[in-house]
């Protein structure tokens, strides 16, 4: 049986993180070893380890909206707006970069401005 087109795998993964919540399956969108993910505030070498992620800020994202998306070969480019209750309900742009081998992600880096993020962890001196 064929693997699944890249963008298939990261659209799936995309509606279990942000739309169903459905964190067993996001794992299935994820690949065993390899696995790599990145942004301005996380590294994470295990699948594992975002989907715990995932679970934990699930929650305060109230919306997430597919603007534009790219395909390249295995790579999928997808510019979102996040819509999350931090302080107060703020949205911001997104992109994620995802590599897909064998219809398993193995590789996402996430861009956006942390601001508001890093603003919840400010400790005043």
């Amino acid at each position: 049986m064929p693997s699944p087109a890249p963008v298939d795998v990261v659209n799936s993964f995309l509606e279990c993180a942000y739309t169903t919540r459905d964190y067993s399956r996001l794992r299935t969108c994820l690949s065993d070893s390899g696995f790599s993910y990145q942004d301005p505030v996380n590294r994470f070498n295990s699948a594992d380890d975002l989907v715990q992620f995932q679970m934990m800020v699930g929650p305060i994202v109230q919306k997430v909206e597919v603007l534009r998306q790219f395909v390249d070969g295995d790579e999928v480019c997808t510019i979102l707006l996040v819509s999350a209750q931090l302080a107060e309900k703020v949205s911001t742009t997104a992109v994620q970069w995802a590599t897909v081998n064998d219809g398993l992600i193995t590789r996402l880096v996430g861009v956006f401005d942390a601001h508001d993020y890093k603003m919840l962890y400010r400790v005043d001196e």
